[in-house]
């Protein structure tokens, strides 16, 4: 699915989410990335919700986002109360779901210069 281009820029926007790709910017991933806050791009060592913990969500933490958005693959898929414990213990708002939707739900926060870190699993 390509997304139409809006017209407030930020360092990372997602362009496209389709099975087995995610690009951001004019970059494609074949794998499941975090964008931090403060504008990093990393790698993510997950391939399923399954295999969430607390210290793979830590990255997602440490720029002191507002609120971050877990994109969970092709679904939706709700994260363990136990995983949601480590953003209401940081303070720190999350929302859950499918990679697609988070990816719209990042641009657009990210557009209003919301303070904002995704994690998106690979549909």
């Amino acid at each position: 699915m390509d997304f139409t281009e809006h017209p407030h820029q930020h360092a990372l926007a997602i362009r496209e989410v389709s099975t087995g790709k995610i690009r951001i910017n004019d970059e494609a991933y074949q794998h499941s990335v975090l964008l931090t806050a403060d504008f990093k791009l990393l790698p993510w060592e997950v391939s399923c919700v399954d295999d969430l913990n607390a210290a793979l969500l830590e990255p997602l933490l440490a720029s002191k986002p507002e609120v971050v958005i877990i994109g969970t693959g092709a679904e939706q898929v709700f994260l363990d109360p136990a995983l949601l414990q480590v953003f209401y213990q940081a303070g720190t708002g999350v929302e859950v779901m499918s990679t697609a939707a988070a990816a719209r739900t990042y641009n657009i926060l990210a557009a209003e210069e919301r303070i904002t870190a995704a994690g998106l699993i690979l549909p």
